[in-house]
């Protein structure tokens, strides 16, 4: 496998806390199984609508409810919406700061207006990125190939040059397609664990330079 030149990262569920498919079903009237319940997240119209930049906040709001019969105010919905985005998990942005003098960084999320405006104000989050790609100001999703192609095109390297971390196994299939090394990681220490396998950062407990991330 070629060396990779750019480190490119999914955001929820692999550098920030997404609480979303805990806290729908908080919602619900009846529960719904877990993988169901993504499957109908991922094929949401008003989900691909927003995540495209096809909607504003109040009518993806008014559309979702209607969607999934929830009773909700749009407005007090929103509110939900916007804390289902908490943070970077404990120790990440130490972790872009470190992988940052090594390599370009990337993050490519399938995200929205309201989410991203939470994730702009989280302090050394995106100031890592020397690149950041977004759903709703693409007007395209993962895992549709236009994405990675553009991300391709955009980072001015081969697609082998880039490693691709993402929770979403359909979303690592494509990016593998596309030809980029493909890792599926969910929270933070199965990704250090996987940038260790790859040898981007020292061996957990290795004290042979200054450069060393402790994985904890």
């Amino acid at each position: 496998m070629t060396h990779p030149r750019v480190l490119l990262f999914d955001l929820g569920g692999v550098l920030v806390e997404s609480a979303g498919l805990r806290e729908l079903p908080r919602l619900l009237d009846q529960p719904v199984p877990a993988a169901e319940l993504r499957a109908r997240w991922i094929a949401s119209p008003a989900v691909l609508r927003f995540e495209t930049g096809a909607c504003q906040p109040d009518e993806f709001a008014a559309e979702f409810l209607a969607e999934w019969g929830l009773g909700l105010d749009p407005a007090q919905f929103l509110v939900h919406f916007r804390a289902w985005v908490a943070g970077p998990y404990p120790g990440i942005p130490q972790l872009l700061s470190v992988l940052r003098s090594r390599y370009m960084l990337a993050c490519l999320s399938n995200t929205n207006a309201v989410h991203w405006e939470k994730v702009l104000g989280m302090d050394g989050l995106v100031q890592a990125f020397d690149r950041c790609f977004v759903s709703h100001e693409l007007g395209v999703m993962k895992p549709s190939p236009a994405i990675y192609a553009h991300v391709v095109r955009e980072l001015g390297c081969a697609a082998g040059e880039i490693a691709f971390f993402d929770d979403g196994q359909d979303n690592i299939d494509a990016a593998a397609e596309a030809g980029m090394s493909a890792h599926l990681t969910v929270g933070p220490d199965h990704l250090r664990s996987v940038l260790r396998q790859l040898g981007a950062l020292e061996p957990a407990g290795s004290g042979s330079n200054g450069n060393t991330i402790n994985p904890s």
